[in-house]
């Protein structure tokens, strides 16, 4: 009766580890999800010291056995170690892509595990590469520029305006692409939430 009030498995786990350049406020003991499923929690996270071969030197001993990804794109910098019910191994693949999600629009984060059916199977100690939160404030950020910005030429004199409208219409247009960028990278996410 106690262990199911703290929510605690006692069940044989799959260790895996991702790894991220950044988690978006994920914490240690957030779940871990499948379609909405929990399947595991958040272990620990630790800063990736150094990557060499596949083989991290990090504090707390999160060594991966098998790195599965390409670090060629953009360089991890935490690794993220994760408990998995052991019943639900089948569903972890190497193409797997693990991504830092909230429940609702500003809830608590947690890691959604976007199951696939290619890869090979991940095994205790199998370290992938997580796709990283989206940065809400960088994004924020870049829209109150663009507000200031149309603020700035709306509000000086109106014979400027011919001449400013088009950089009004290419701020615009930047804002438009980026945003549609930010949806088409995020777009499982933000459904799901």
């Amino acid at each position: 009766f106690i262990l199911l009030l703290m929510d605690v498995s006692i069940g044989p786990v799959v260790k895996l580890n991702v790894d991220y350049k950044y988690t978006g406020g994920l914490q240690v003991g957030a779940p871990v999800k499948v379609s909405g499923i929990k399947v595991g929690s958040v272990d620990k996270i630790l800063f990736i010291r150094d990557i060499d071969n596949g083989n991290s030197g990090l504090r707390g001993g999160l060594d991966c056995k098998v790195k599965r990804y390409d670090d060629s794109s953009t360089q991890p910098i935490v690794r993220v170690a994760l408990s998995i019910d052991k019943d639900y191994q089948w569903m972890l693949k190497s193409e797997l892509d693990a991504v830092v999600a909230t429940q609702g629009v500003i809830g608590e984060a947690y890691l959604e595990l976007d199951r696939v059916d290619s890869g090979d199977e991940l095994n205790s100690g199998d370290c992938i590469r997580g796709s990283d939160a989206p940065k809400l404030h960088e994004m924020a950020s870049k829209v109150n520029n663009i507000i200031n910005t149309v603020y700035d030429i709306t509000s000086g004199d109106s014979s400027d305006l011919s001449e400013q409208g088009g950089n009004v219409m290419v701020a615009v247009k930047k804002l438009v692409l980026n945003i549609n960028g930010i949806l088409s990278e995020k777009h499982d996410v933000i459904t799901e939430s």
